[in-house]
């Protein structure tokens, strides 16, 4: 993701914090735009009094982050615990697919081959014991291999 230019990212930024706006009635606003009306009065011309010094704009803005930190802070948004279960999806279904003497690099594989493997694997999986996986891990594995694809760029399923 280091150097992507995809909107993605910040919407994964702003998705680490919440806001709501305040709910205000019209005439709540019309009160409390009133107290700017002297800004009509100021000069923004003089272009001198809103220089801001490096150590203001330092405290202000913070110290510029690079495409390596926004990367970063995202990748932590992302728990260990999720990160392990994605890994470990991803490598049961890569695994199903060796051993049907399939592809198993699902970044390149296209939407309908995905969708059909992945119906035939979700029938065909079982723990290394040879038991049925209960209902509740076929979906975490189904939305593991999900949020993988998604991560990889592929929206499609």
């Amino acid at each position: 993701m280091a150097g992507s230019s995809s909107s993605s990212g910040l919407f994964q930024a702003g998705d680490m914090f919440h806001f709501e706006p305040p709910d205000l009635r019209l005439s709540e606003l019309d009160g409390i735009l009133g107290n700017f009306s002297d800004l009509a009065d100021i000069d923004f011309d003089d272009r001198e009094d809103f220089q801001l010094t490096k150590a203001q704009q330092n405290e202000r803005f913070g110290v510029p982050v690079s495409d390596a930190d926004v990367d970063r802070a995202i990748a932590e948004r992302v728990p260990e615990k999720t990160r392990r279960q994605t890994a470990w999806a991803v490598s049961v279904f890569q695994s199903w697919c060796v051993a049907r003497g399939e592809q198993s690099d699902i970044v390149t594989m296209d939407t309908g081959t995905m969708q059909q493997k992945l119906c035939r694997f979700i029938l065909e999986v079982r723990r290394q014991d040879g038991a049925p996986y209960p209902a509740k891990t076929l979906y975490s594995i189904v939305a593991g291999i999900q949020r993988f694809l998604r991560e990889s760029g592929h929206h499609e399923i």
